[in-house]
């Protein structure tokens, strides 16, 4: 029979206090996906599927979005953000071509990618480097800025012309406020036991 004495809980003491500590700064906390359930525009056709799906929270290969070149994800208010996780088509690791995207304030959606500022790309895989796509999507961080649009691009993959969109995740400064509303907290652990 196992017995529970003051020596095996005292062991456990580092572990609650480090999970404690962990909980209370929020460093467990998952950040939030402020793209769900935003609006999606598109351009180029849609061949399967429906904008929505590219902000459902579903990052799995299928069902997808496919045909359109270009999309824009409306924020629908500004929010300071520094990544941006996407995912297309994964399941055979093709890569895709001229993947891009940009962040801005403004609606840009009838402006050709040439026409976006240099600051307001965060990604193109013409200069940054082609990716194999996974299941863990591609991760885009850059230095946080208040956005309102993420506008993307894709011209074809590895395996054929078509373009292929699964889901875009966006995060970024909300998890930053909320661990400075927690800094001012003063939390006192005491830890008694008996010999």
């Amino acid at each position: 029979m196992w017995r529970y004495t003051w020596h095996k809980a005292f062991r456990l003491y580092p572990i609650l206090a480090l999970l404690l500590f962990f909980t209370v700064w929020g460093l467990c906390e998952e950040p939030e996906n402020l793209a769900l359930g935003k609006p999606v525009w598109t351009s180029g056709g849609i061949g399967q599927g429906v904008p929505e799906l590219l902000t459902d929270g579903n990052t799995a290969s299928n069902p997808y979005l496919g045909g359109p070149n270009r999309v824009q994800v409306d924020l629908e208010k500004p929010v300071t953000i520094n990544v941006i996780k996407l995912w297309h088509y994964w399941q055979d690791g093709r890569t895709y071509h001229q993947n891009r995207v940009a962040v801005t304030l403004k609606d840009k959606k009838l402006l050709p990618f040439e026409q976006f500022d240099p600051d307001e790309i965060v990604f193109d895989s013409d200069v940054d480097g082609e990716y194999p796509e996974t299941a863990e999507g591609k991760r885009i961080e850059f230095e946080p800025r208040e956005v309102r649009y993420i506008h993307a691009w894709v011209g074809g993959n590895t395996v054929n012309q078509w373009s292929h969109w699964s889901d875009v995740e966006i995060s970024g400064m909300a998890l930053t406020r909320s661990r400075r509303k927690r800094v001012d907290r003063q939390i006192v652990v005491e830890f008694s036991g008996g010999v």
